[in-house]
């Protein structure tokens, strides 16, 4: 009989042993599953969220003798704020009006001036005869960045 009851204590001594490596398997996979998800590797830094710059609205135009005097509103809204604002850039593309207007094409815009604070009538400029000129507008604010594009105005100056 004590050789029965050593049997039995070492059947029970093995069958704990394998519980007990299950639970240091278990332990191991979820170690090294925690290391792998948890290694320190992040994605990039994602910068703080700022507010953004209104889109000027509103572009128009007067043309008298041909000075050009461009006119715009700078509302706040979809979350953009006034305070900012730091001026607006003015864009400007031209083209002779012999040239045959291409449709499909986008127009090359090149900054012209900006203008400093939140005025909504600064542009005053002499247009040559002959010329197409398209004008586009940007809020900026004091780090450079700028808004979206306003609308286009074009003027066809013969």
């Amino acid at each position: 009989m004590a050789e029965a009851s050593g049997t039995a204590r070492m059947a029970a001594a093995g069958a704990r042993r394998g519980h007990g490596g299950v639970f240091s398997a278990c332990f191991l996979l979820a170690a090294l599953l925690a290391m792998i998800v948890g290694c320190g590797l992040k994605g990039p830094p994602v910068p703080p969220m700022l507010a953004s710059l209104p889109v000027p609205t509103d572009l128009a135009y007067t043309l008298t003798n041909g000075e050009l005097v461009l006119t715009w509103r700078l509302d706040p809204g979809n979350g953009a704020e006034l305070e900012g604002v730091a001026g607006v850039n003015v864009y400007r593309s031209q083209n002779a009006l012999d040239e045959a207007p291409c449709e499909a094409c986008t127009p090359l815009f090149e900054k012209l001036r900006a203008v400093e604070g939140r005025t909504t009538t600064a542009l005053r400029e002499t247009l040559t005869p002959g010329f197409r000129y398209r004008y586009k507008l940007r809020t900026f604010d004091a780090a450079g960045r700028e808004s979206a594009d306003s609308p286009v105005v074009t003027i066809a100056y013969e």
